[in-house]
């Protein structure tokens, strides 16, 4: 599959990706049906690139273009 992610390494912004509606903001990968939550230390540890990181699977599956 081809997804469009503005940070090869990063979910933020993806389309696969929905929102829970949790108090904590957790979101669910709807292809690999795993649920993330956002970590404010990703974000700030890698300068404001993503707050969650690819799941390993997906990294290995997936192309990615990166859209700005």
């Amino acid at each position: 599959m081809k997804l469009k992610l503005r940070h090869k390494e990063y979910c933020d912004g993806c389309e696969q990706l929905h929102e829970l509606h949790t108090l904590a903001g957790h979101k669910r990968c709807v292809v690999y049906k795993k649920n993330m939550l956002p970590q404010e230390g990703n974000f700030i540890e890698n300068r404001g690139l993503g707050y969650l990181k690819r799941p390993d699977i997906c990294v290995k599956e997936n192309e990615v273009e990166v859209a700005k």
